[in-house]
């Protein structure tokens, strides 16, 4: 045992060290554009950079990669026009706004040949916040070749297409909230991916333009497909008098011809979606897909008799009943205790289905919803509540329907 002496030098040698470790992380306060990029210049990991109120123009994180700790840009009340973190890694952008402008390739923020990036508690907007996507373009957020980005609890408003990623791998996009926007997110390529507990509303596509609008939309390109992706907790509130598809997407419908582009293990579970267009739950070419506890019914919109027309300014458009479907050659996996306007699992493909419940729409076969939840949803927007499956009802004794919808507790767009 050592000596009271060198008990007390040990003491103050490790207390010096802790001081030395917590001096280490440095703040940065900011003000003007320069001090901006000075501080991200100089900034290492586990630093923060504080920006004070106010507008800044582009800022640009390029060949900038920190070890440990990522470095903290954040700012209350600070607007910045756009951002672009390339070759990076070790940064984290929080609380801020990022709007107003985009880069060269129409991106809020495009994060590209990156890692370890973190966007959080932050506002992504286009250019007017008016409560109209039509006047604003680009993408919010744009990924290419990055690895390990935590999208988290954003508020994305006024743009085309919310998220575009690509050739990407561990995506994380959770806790997030999307409204008046033309399209949602499109998933191209990305390997270990999670979408989970986000709330998708009031979007606004120009059927004139013929776009067609998805909240999540996978498909592949030359890097391969969409695999491993969890898709979890989701609130698709998609009840307006405009056709928005729920989960769309999929592979290559040969599996012998094209193995690479196949989809391959992906989960959908205790998700709601609540609208008018076809494809609520919708994968072709997909291997190894697990659809269960999911709740797919037809709006108002649906169920309008006669079937309502897309107006001539692109507006509003017509109406379909929605469906949980999985279809291509080869697909497999299982579809259970899904509730649904409707089916299309076709009986030659190798997929376990069962428990399912078919809801009514227009009048047609199926469970009429007041036999199935509380407070049946009525109107563009219903509250979560209402997809609430009575725990009496045989739906509610066999569990069927979504569950777990952490996306519904988000608050509604205002």
């Amino acid at each position: 045992m050592p000596g009271s002496a060198t008990r007390l030098a040990l003491a103050v040698a490790l207390s010096f060290a802790a001081g030395c470790t917590a001096a280490a992380a440095r703040t940065y306060n900011v003000a003007t554009d320069a001090q901006l990029a000075s501080a991200v210049a100089a900034a290492k990991g586990g630093d923060r950079i504080v920006l004070t109120p106010g507008s800044y123009q582009a800022l640009r994180i390029t060949g900038r990669k920190l070890a440990g700790e990522p470095a903290v840009l954040s700012g209350k009340g600070a607007v910045i026009a756009f951002v672009q973190v390339m070759g990076s890694a070790g940064w984290a952008l929080e609380g801020l706004e990022i709007g107003g402008g985009f880069d060269e390739r129409g991106r809020v923020l495009r994060i590209e040949n990156s890692g370890n990036i973190r966007v959080s508690d932050s506002l992504i907007r286009g250019q007017v916040m008016n409560n109209d996507a039509w006047d604003d373009g680009g993408i919010g957020i744009g990924l290419r070749n990055a690895d390990k980005v935590d999208i988290r609890n954003n508020r994305f408003r006024e743009v085309k297409v919310a998220i575009s990623a690509g050739s990407s791998r561990d995506i994380r996009v959770t806790g997030n909230s999307f409204a008046y926007i033309r399209e949602g997110m499109n998933w191209v390529a990305v390997d270990g991916g999670v979408i989970r507990c986000n709330r998708f509303s009031h979007f606004q596509p120009n059927y004139a333009k013929k776009e067609h609008p998805d909240a999540l939309q996978f498909w592949q390109n030359n890097d391969g497909s969409a695999n491993n992706t969890l898709i979890e907790g989701n609130f698709f509130s998609l009840g307006g008098p405009r056709a928005v598809h729920g989960i769309f997407g999929g592979g290559t419908q040969s599996a012998e011809k094209d193995p690479k582009f196949r989809m391959r293990n992906t989960t959908i579970r205790d998700n709601i979606y609540y609208g008018s267009a076809l494809h609520g739950i919708s994968l072709g070419g997909a291997e190894n897909t697990v659809v269960e506890r999911n709740t797919v019914i037809g709006s108002d919109h649906t169920e309008t008799l006669p079937a309502p027309v897309r107006s001539a300014d692109g507006r509003d458009s017509a109406a379909l009943v929605p469906k949980i479907r999985i279809v291509g050659t080869n697909s497999s996996g299982r579809i259970v205790g899904n509730i649904a306007s409707s089916f299309t699992i076709p009986p030659e493909l190798p997929i376990e289905a069962g428990n399912n419940l078919t809801a009514q729409v227009r009048g047609g076969k199926g469970v009429p919803l007041k036999k199935i939840f509380l407070n049946p949803p009525t109107g563009p927007n219903p509250p979560p509540e209402a997809f609430l499956v009575n725990p009496a009802s045989p739906a509610g004794k066999a569990g069927q329907g979504a569950r777990l919808v952490c996306g519904a507790e988000l608050p509604p767009a205002p």
